[in-house]
């Protein structure tokens, strides 16, 4: 593999050809008498493994047992083979290829947002990590793609795709672009195209394998650039509209008076009408520009101003018991930043890993507060502003960290 470095984070799109294709459509009447693949050697040992394996397959929804063992009985099985799946034999096929590293720190699998996709995740997950998987990963990780689903064709268009691009850009975040690699083969067809517009932009190599192929193809990379400066000019209104559901077309006209919207963007929305008239979103394609322009600024900062007005100590308090000096901490809070509208209080759930005096974004588009009295007795506060994306939100945060470590850094 030439100027391509070798993959130890492998994000795998997945479909439900494991179930559908396959596992369901097991008969060991077929392979008593037919020659067997040139892999498998021992018929009876075969058989007997496919008896077991269409038992825990017509099994998994009464005992969840089956879907672990599902993942041991294929590990019993030589990784080509088609029964095993697309996932299974692209990934080993990567390896085959010269694709992966030695040492693989990671393996995430990318699943719909039905009871197949989650239990083919889960039976994925095992098979990577066990010490006997023949590409074994270090860690294995399964994120659910909400609305990524084929009973909804709406909501797979307008939630199912774009979440798909938002979580191939947390984890190009999380774990950074060098040895990142994407294998597209599992999955919906239309994931394929995003994923190599993905790769190509954040400049991370797809791969792919088709089912009557016995190799897999690394897309190319072409060398080409997008024109970002329309995102840049207009930061806040592309910050705020990924996070948009809809905009009405008298938003747009509004948005578009203001020379807020340059030509080349009008391609990047989809539209839809919902009760006579146009509604339109920011398309998958759209979504890719942003994962690039953050890509190409990862130090991007949205402020927020101070309010010229607000009511004096905004704080409402649940009627519950607090750690001493709660109150006055959150006064303090309100009193110094003069951008928070209000605080309120939380319910606090006992998680141990929070800080006392740290500051999060939380449920997406939520910033809390902690605080925390000397004997480790914690609450939370939600802190709500003027923020409407996620890089104000991040300023936020950012800002009420100094604050915290300037007014408290002696303590």
């Amino acid at each position: 593999m030439q100027n391509q470095e070798k993959i130890t984070t492998l994000l795998v799109t997945v479909g439900t050809s494991l179930f559908d294709s396959n596992l369901s459509k097991i008969n060991p009447d077929n392979y008593s008498k037919e020659p067997l693949p040139n892999f498998i050697t021992d018929r009876e040992f075969f058989l007997k493994l496919l008896i077991e394996l269409k038992d825990a397959y017509d099994n998994r929804d009464n005992d969840s047992v089956n879907i672990s063992k599902i993942s041991h009985l294929l590990l019993k099985l030589p990784p080509q083979f088609r029964l095993l799946g697309a996932e299974i034999n692209s990934v080993y096929a990567m390896l085959e290829k010269g694709f992966l590293e030695d040492r693989r720190d990671r393996i995430i699998f990318l699943v719909s947002d039905t009871k197949e996709g989650k239990q083919i995740g889960e039976i994925l997950k095992n098979y990577f990590v066990h010490q006997n998987s023949p590409v074994r990963f270090e860690s294995s990780d399964v994120v659910v793609i909400e609305g990524l689903q084929d009973q909804d064709p709406q909501k797979f268009k307008r939630e199912g795709l774009p979440n798909i691009v938002r979580e191939m850009g947390n984890q190009y975040r999380k774990w950074g672009n060098y040895g990142m690699g994407i294998n597209a083969t599992g999955g919906y067809k239309a994931q394929i195209a995003l994923a190599v517009a993905f790769g190509q932009v954040m400049k991370v190599s797809v791969y792919y394998k088709h089912e009557r192929f016995n190799q897999i193809i690394s897309f190319p990379r072409v060398p080409f650039t997008i024109n970002l400066d329309m995102v840049q000019k207009n930061l806040k209104f592309w910050a705020d509209i990924v996070e948009i559901d809809t905009l009405t077309e008298k938003q747009m006209e509004t948005i578009k008076s203001r020379g807020n919207i340059s030509e080349e963007f009008l391609p990047l929305l989809e539209w839809e009408v919902i009760d006579g008239e146009k509604h339109y979103v920011l398309s998958p394609l759209g979504l890719i520009y942003w994962e690039g322009f953050l890509q190409q600024n990862p130090n991007i900062v949205l402020t927020i101003e101070n309010l010229k007005e607000r009511k004096e100590n905004n704080i409402f308090m649940r009627d519950d018991h607090y750690p001493k000096g709660f109150q006055e901490y959150m006064l303090k809070v309100f009193e110094d930043n003069k951008f928070i509208i209000s605080l309120k209080t939380l319910d606090y759930s006992g998680q141990p890993g929070m800080k006392h005096g740290d500051f999060y974004i939380y449920d997406r588009k939520r910033i809390m507060g902690v605080y925390g009295d000397r004997s480790n007795f914690k609450a939370r506060f939600e802190i709500l502003t003027q923020a409407s994306n996620n890089l104000e939100r991040e300023y936020v945060v950012n800002r009420l960290r100094k604050w915290f470590g300037d007014k408290y850094k002696k303590e």
